[in-house]
């Protein structure tokens, strides 16, 4: 079944296009399959920037190296570009790899990278966005991360409204799954329990339902955030992304009786029961018992 619903963005329209769960994708940062390894010291390396970056076997214990081994800014992007220069021909590792370096152009801190920094970023992530389009986990976090930039950043959140539609309607069954970083021992020694990190689970959300999220909080007209909440309850139910879209409009309009009913039947629906879902309970009191909540984010990484 295929939902429709139109948003107005000051000059124009927008189609977000929504359609009901799939099969899930994996994640963008996947967990790298266990295999032998040798002893601490016996790695050969390549130079990366001047820095020695150990090799492995496979791009995914590439990646994991990656995201695990430092978190200095120079080898972090080091360890990024041998996955670029060691696997060039696995696709989802290197869109990984090459979604960090972007990310990295607003390092140390992107509340202050300044401007040339988040217009250097977009521009690779609409690159990454348009050169892996058939990797879809690598293409649909570059165009979640275009609405960030253009509209968290740059403060330009017509431009950031229109990425947010895009990853709503050509990414809806897009599973955002937030892995820990593999432990570098599990990673060196040859141990079969140290290589074996611990189930690490999260809660569920769709590219698409962060998304709709960010388009509650930044769409210009209510009737508008109105419906981007109604496509999250419609289409993501149980998603935690719908229980704080849902807590937000009730604090940008606690009168309105349609954003009540809607809230109301996520409470009579939902089979989760988040956080949110007592902080919304709450805001549904009378006004003098009505607490106030703040759900503002960073990026999502």
């Amino acid at each position: 079944m295929i939902r429709r619903f139109y948003f107005t963005v000051r000059n124009g329209q927008f189609l977000a296009g929504l359609l009901a769960m799939a099969v899930f994708s994996g994640a963008c940062s996947p967990r790298a399959p266990a295999e032998s390894f040798p002893a601490a010291g016996r790695h050969a390396t390549t130079l990366q920037q001047g820095i020695a970056v150990p090799v492995f076997s496979s791009a995914a214990r590439q990646l994991a190296l990656a995201y695990s081994w430092s978190d200095d800014p120079a080898k972090k992007r080091a360890a990024f570009q041998a996955v670029l220069a060691l696997f060039p021909g696995d696709r989802a590792a290197l869109g990984s790899a090459q979604l960090e370096l972007a990310y990295a152009l607003l390092d140390p801190d992107y509340r202050t990278a300044g401007r040339r920094a988040y217009l250097a970023a977009a521009a690779e992530y609409n690159r990454i966005a348009l050169e892996f389009e058939d990797v879809p986990a690598v293409s649909v976090k570059a165009r979640w991360y275009l609405g960030w930039v253009h509209t968290d950043l740059l403060k330009d959140s017509k431009t950031g409204m229109m990425h947010y539609a895009r990853v709503v309607s050509d990414h809806a069954d897009q599973v955002l799954q937030i892995a820990p970083p593999v432990p570098w021992v599990s990673l060196v020694y040859d141990n079969p329990v140290a290589r074996q990190p611990a189930d690490y689970v999260k809660p569920a959300y769709h590219w698409a339902g962060i998304a709709l999220l960010e388009m509650v909080k930044h769409l210009p007209h209510h009737r508008d955030r109105l419906r981007a909440a109604r496509t999250l309850l419609f289409e993501y139910r149980d998603s935690l992304a719908t229980a704080r879209a849902l807590r937000e409009l009730l604090q940008q309009a606690p009168h309105d009786e349609a954003v009540k009913a809607l809230a109301q039947r996520y409470l009579q629906t939902t089979t989760a029961r988040h956080h949110p879902a007592g902080d919304i309970e709450a805001l549904l009191r009378p006004d003098s018992q009505r607490p106030n909540f703040s759900d503002r984010t960073g990026p999502v990484k």
